[in-house]
Parts: C-alpha cells; structure tokens; sequence
C-alpha cells in the first residue's frame, strides 16, 4: 500500500465542498488521516478566504490513477464550473506519494516549500517528513512559512468528524 497525502481546499462552499469530498474519499480508500482547517486569503485573484486541510490515506493504485480518482471526485463537487467566479468549489492535489519513491514528473508537488497553507497542515499529519524538495522536515519547513505567511487554524467541525468518523 503507497501512502498519499492529498492537499484539499475551497472557497465556495467549503462546509459542503469539503465534507463530500471526504465522504467520497473515504469511500474510495476507506480510513483517512485529516488536519485541522487552515483559513487563509485566494492568492492571484479577489475572493473569499480558501479553507485547506490535508488528508493522508492509504492506496493500492499509482499516483496517475490516483490522481484521475481525484480529479473525478473534483467533477462530482462542481469543479467544472467556470473558475472565472473568483474561486473553487474544491481542489484536490496530490502533494506526496508514497515519500520518495514516485516517479512522477510533478511530485512532489512544489506547494509544499511554497505555500504555508500547503506545508502547515501537512506537518501537522507528518512533522518529520523528508523530501526531495527541501533537507528540512516538514515542521521546520511549515515554521519558516507559517512566520511569513500566518494562518488561522481551525478544528474539523465536529459534524464533519462524526460524518466521517476516520478524521
């Protein structure tokens, strides 16, 4: 089994964005690990603050049938709709898989050195982790970026966490 740490986020919507996508993750992989909720403003364009998160599950599949999986879920949360209305109903990125081993040509994903909404919650669920990307662990790495770009962390509602138990 490869571990995948998935990057969630959305601005419309996210009470419901987000919580169906983890009803279809965890329908698809079964048990998943959640951080808290990060609050943070759209970067590029005018909008609502994003919520992100991270989830970490367990898979058997390759990061590109992975990756098709999360893209259709995106379909079924009404990602088709037009991204010109200054936000996301829901993104859904694989920002790891399986540590080092992948090869795959966008992992892992650069987010994770760049954005504190990215490294913070991820550290959260795997403090010391190593990447290819950085020497630092995650924690340190999540520090330095949480310093220049500070977040509002937030729990899991509670009524996500009794939806959807394995958070």
């Amino acid at each position: 089994m490869n571990t995948a740490y998935i990057g969630v986020g959305s601005n419309i919507e996210p009470e419901r964005y987000i919580a169906r996508a983890l009803a279809l993750l965890q329908q698809q992989f079964g048990t998943l690990q959640c951080s808290s909720l990060y609050r943070s403003a759209p970067l590029g364009f005018d909008g609502p603050p994003f919520i992100n998160a991270v989830i970490a599950l367990k898979t058997g599949c390759g990061a590109q049938s992975l990756i098709s999986k999360l893209k259709n879920i995106e379909q079924q949360c009404d990602r088709s709709l037009p991204q010109d209305v200054k936000g996301h109903t829901l993104d859904l990125d694989l920002l790891l898989f399986d540590s080092q081993s992948c090869y795959h040509p966008d992992l892992p994903r650069q987010d994770i050195i760049k954005f504190a909404f990215v490294a913070m919650p991820l550290a959260e669920l795997a403090p010391n982790l190593l990447t290819a990307l950085d020497p630092r662990s995650m924690v340190d790495i999540a520090a330095e970026l949480a310093a220049r770009y500070p977040l509002k962390r937030e729990p899991m509602p509670s009524y996500w966490i009794k939806q959807y138990e394995s958070c």
